[in-house]
């Protein structure tokens, strides 16, 4: 190819990107708000084959569901790192309006406190933090829901 069929040739504005090219994570993007079934892939559904957007949909939705998997292995290491120490948390439930994250470091000041999410009694002297509202809880079980909670 000479220099004058360069100058011949017909200019190609690579500035111009294709309308809802699947391929462009920006118009997957704005594509996928745009779609209620959004990460609810599935190979056998109909409407999933002819999506332009449905690899980006599995991708997505494998991303989420892996985060998921983890979230709850870490939360079932966690249940028995504190069942170890003797402590089950499996069945507590944090009341939604409790601000676990303002904690009030204490310690017991008589032998019959007890733990408000456990019912364990803590000795007098030991460690404890106070939930504003909710009560007294024993300094370990706090860490263990601390980390349930970001889990």
């Amino acid at each position: 190819m000479t220099d004058l069929d360069l100058l011949l040739e017909e200019a190609t504005d690579l500035r111009v990107a294709k309308l809802y090219n699947p391929e462009d994570a920006h118009t997957v993007a704005i594509l996928a708000l745009q779609t209620p079934c959004w990460e609810t892939h599935s190979r056998v559904d109909p409407a999933c084959e002819g999506c332009p957007i449905a690899s980006a949909c599995k991708e997505a939705k494998d991303i989420k569901n892996g985060a998921k998997r983890s979230a709850r292995k870490a939360r079932q290491e966690t249940l028995q790192r504190a069942l170890g120490e003797g402590f089950n948390l499996a069945s507590i439930k944090v009341p939604k309006w409790v601000r676990m994250k303002y904690p009030t470091r204490v310690e017991a000041l008589y032998a019959n406190t007890y733990c408000v999410a456990t019912g364990i009694a803590l000795s007098e002297g030991s460690p404890a933090v106070h939930i504003e509202e909710w009560g007294i809880l024993n300094a370990e079980v706090y860490e263990y829901l601390m980390e349930l909670e970001n889990a």
